[in-house]
């Protein structure tokens, strides 16, 4: 198992484990994937690191994603990590994965400087 960064040369990757994670039965995978796929690629603020990822062999099978946002609380300006997009591959679901993987969101945004963050 290893928790990390989204790499550039794995997006189809990541399209296919949020759909394989998020399709309802009956429903159209490939729609899906295309659905997951035309939202991050018209997102202007994408960034591989805040998409942190579980390996397992080679492959990857969750994945949370992090969004970078601002609020104010008491006149104060705070960096917020919106934690969204969890998932894991339904063959790989009940192993701690996405607890391991907020462990390493909330490390991540301490070591960055995220004032707060959100679920």
């Amino acid at each position: 198992m290893k928790i990390r960064s989204l790499q550039a040369d794995e997006l189809d990757a990541l399209y296919d484990l949020l759909a394989i994670s998020y399709c309802k039965e009956g429903a159209d995978p490939a729609a899906l994937r295309a659905s997951f796929r035309q939202v991050i690629e018209s997102d202007l603020e994408f960034n591989l690191d805040l998409n942190r990822v579980l390996e397992v062999d080679g492959r990857l099978v969750a994945r949370i994603g992090i969004y970078d946002r601002r609020m104010f609380l008491n006149g104060k300006l705070l960096r917020v990590g919106a934690i969204g997009g969890v998932c894991t591959s339904p063959e790989f679901r009940g192993r701690g994965y996405v607890r391991a993987l907020l462990e390493d969101c909330t490390n991540y945004m301490r070591a960055h400087d995220f004032d707060v963050s959100l679920l």
